[in-house]
């Protein structure tokens, strides 16, 4: 395996278990429960999307924006799950486990499509620049138009 991608994935592991510790420290109820489910996702998907990032080099402005959309994911998701987690041991508010369910798949749903609109924009540009290149010949400009 290489280098990279074992610490990728030690990274994650890393992530995993300390998300895992606060077992230890934090009341176990169902908005804890919830708020852990996807904090487990937010690193899986981080994980996959660093070890996409590598396997796929030739396609790399696309798959540059991906680790970096889903690490702003992995933030939001942590700040959301926490603020309401320490509203409910220090201060008794609990807020409904739907709806921290709904804020999470909202926040999911967001990101999904803020990555699927990166990747429409990057095919449209690349058969702009197929058709381009079929109906004119190749100008100066052309040869400083970034790949």
């Amino acid at each position: 395996m290489n280098s990279v991608k074992s610490k990728i994935i030690l990274i994650a592991v890393i992530m995993a278990a300390v998300a895992t510790s606060f077992f230890l420290v934090v009341k176990i109820t169902p908005l804890f429960m919830v708020a852990y489910i996807f904090t487990i996702l937010a690193i899986a998907l981080f994980c996959a999307g660093n070890l996409f990032l590598l396997s796929n080099t030739k396609s790399y402005p696309w798959v540059a924006a991906l680790p970096l959309t889903l690490w702003r994911y992995l933030i939001l998701q942590l700040v959301l799950s926490s603020v309401f987690i320490i509203l409910e041991n220090a201060f008794d508010y609990s807020l409904s486990t739907r709806w921290l369910i709904l804020l999470h798949v909202v926040l999911l749903g967001f990101f999904s499509i803020l990555l699927i609109m990166q990747k429409g924009g990057i095919d449209h540009r690349k058969n702009c620049r197929k058709t381009r290149s079929r109906n004119k010949k190749p100008s100066v400009k052309d040869s400083f138009d970034a790949s």
